[in-house]
């Protein structure tokens, strides 16, 4: 199984949901998840694909605020050739991306982690 996600880089518009996401990285790289920062802009997209056929796409975001709070709308379709051009589009923004290494992740500063944690308990929030 491949699992690759790509989350907003440099440009993101809300830093500390940003850096509550950052907390989880380590163990999903630890899973085999590779994670992407994408670079050249605001990354605001919410679209997963699953095995070539499925894809979720909507303003939802994938946490249980989106589900149970916000008023957002996602559509999921089954069909193989949106699906590949999703994935063409994931591909062409992977290129724009840099990979976030675990071990430069594990080497992140004491600072990060520090705001990481600070960060944490609103997390929920988000």
């Amino acid at each position: 199984m491949e699992i690759d996600i790509l989350v907003p880089g440099p440009h993101a518009d809300k830093r500390f949901v940003q850096l509550a996401g950052e907390a989880e990285f380590a163990p999903l790289m630890e899973c085999g998840v590779r994670i992407w920062s994408f670079q050249p802009s605001m990354l605001h997209a919410k679209v997963m694909t699953v095995d070539g056929r499925i894809a979720n796409v909507g303003s939802a975001n994938l946490n249980s605020r989106s589900a149970a709070l916000d008023e957002e709308i996602n559509v999921v379709a089954i069909d193989d050739a949106l699906v590949r051009t999703l994935d063409a589009h994931f591909d062409e923004d992977l290129e724009r991306s840099i990979r976030i290494e675990p071990g430069r992740w594990e080497d992140r500063s004491v600072r990060q982690r520090l705001v990481e944690r600070l960060v944490a308990p609103v997390k929920r929030l988000f």
